[in-house]
């Protein structure tokens, strides 16, 4: 299709992306006229009120669209839309991979969101609203309900530099904590 997409309908992206999403650490917004079928609007974001304006501001410019775009979370993480970060340190990357640039890490016992699943892999947000990559096996997925029962329960948090958590025997470790870690 040699059509080009409609400049006006390209301007009202930019113009949401901006005003809802100006930081791709802390929003996602990755919406975009499809190449092949410039009636066709397609993308991702977990910003239900980016979403629901740039398609009211479609219908407002009478810009004629099909919209397939992912709100986040998606399917891939189902009932389990929480999670707690389950390592002493978690490595959230750019992108699912382990080579991929460092952003920024999660603490033992942070809450966090998860936004997707791909592979073994999670795109989570955190308290502090950041947006990155981590390793299934640095999370343990929640429903709503569980990560509540967990905010209400005593915890204790780690305050040495660091250090080890071990059996009540004493005779084997359990995991390495550093300090800020929630138990």
């Amino acid at each position: 299709n040699s059509r080009k997409p409609n400049s006006v309908a390209l301007e009202i992206i930019s113009e949401v992306k901006s005003e809802f999403a100006p930081d791709h650490r802390t929003a996602i917004f990755n919406i975009e006229i499809d190449k092949n079928d410039p009636m066709l609007v397609v993308g991702e974001t977990n910003l239900a009120k980016a979403r629901d304006t740039l398609l009211n501001r479609f219908r407002k410019g009478r810009i004629l669209y099909e919209s397939r775009i992912s709100l986040l979370p998606d399917s891939t993480v189902g009932e389990k839309s929480f999670g707690l970060i389950n390592v002493s340190v978690a490595n959230l990357r750019s992108n699912p991979r382990h080579s991929a640039e460092l952003v920024t890490q999660a603490l033992l016992g942070t809450p966090i969101n998860l936004l997707k699943k791909e592979g073994g892999w999670y795109l989570v947000q955190t308290p502090d609203k950041y947006i990155a990559w981590t390793n299934s096996g640095s999370l343990v997925p929640l429903a709503k309900g569980e990560l509540d029962s967990w905010k209400k329960e005593d915890k204790i948090i780690y305050l040495a530099a660091a250090g080890f958590a071990m059996q009540p025997s004493g005779d084997a470790r359990v995991s390495d904590l550093a300090a800020g870690n929630v138990l």
